[in-house]
């Protein structure tokens, strides 16, 4: 990003907060707090370089040598994918954090389709271990996606359409309308509102702070 005089917002010398940190891969995490908690950022639900995304989120449970005392999810800027490639994980998660802990999905209004979808499942099957952090996301819960394009004959225009609906507030069971995968994946979450709004300052930013995930953060620490 830069300054209307074509500058650079981040100085060279500023560190990038964690979720800024390789943007190029579709998955980054790292342990906090000697092993106690755990950050992940998934910037897409695709597979990547290193391989299946399915796989790679596989592995780092089956690595996990203890229950972590919190975790955080980070799904911001995540524009969706294949959702099918991390249901199994966001179904699992909550069984690798402590009883006590905490779920922290770090959401913003670039939190889309599947990351949606895997934000419901952090929230229907972590229960109340599940905080959401962030913004409101990009979507509402009820929406239209899957389909496909065509081009129109005679002014060439292409155009796209939607076929399979999504209601992740109540659950979709309309055999008419209802994305059919949705079948075996979708829950009826409800709502998916921000436990706690709050929004990235652009003076943090520009500090090369997370606003965001600072105050995960101070939660997960018992700072506030």
């Amino acid at each position: 990003m830069v300054d209307p005089n074509g500058e650079p917002v981040l100085a060279e010398s500023v560190t990038l907060p964690l979720s800024l940190r390789a943007y190029d891969v579709n998955l980054y995490q790292t342990t906090l707090d000697e092993g106690q908690g755990w950050y992940l950022h998934l910037w897409s639900m695709q597979d990547d370089k290193n391989g299946s995304l399915a796989g790679q989120l596989a592995q780092l449970l089956a690595a996990q040598s203890r229950l972590w005392r919190y975790a955080i999810v980070d799904l911001r800027f995540n524009g969706g994918g294949d959702y099918t490639k991390v249901h199994g994980f966001m179904r699992e998660l909550p069984a690798h954090i402590a009883d006590e802990g905490r779920l922290y999905v770090l959401v913003n209004n670039e939190t889309f389709s599947a990351a949606l979808s895997a934000a419901a499942w952090l929230k229907h099957y972590g229960g109340a271990k599940t905080v959401l952090v962030g913004e409101p996301l990009g979507d509402r819960l009820t929406f239209w996606a899957e389909g496909g394009s065509l081009q129109l004959p005679n002014s060439g225009l292409l155009i796209n359409y939607s076929t399979g609906y999504h209601d992740w507030a109540n659950g979709c069971r309309d055999l008419q309308r209802c994305f059919w995968l949705n079948f075996f994946f979708d829950v009826p979450v409800g709502d998916l509102a921000p436990t706690v709004p709050i929004g990235w300052r652009f003076a943090d930013y520009r500090l090369g702070r997370d606003t965001v995930l600072e105050a995960a953060l101070a939660l997960a620490r018992g700072e506030e």
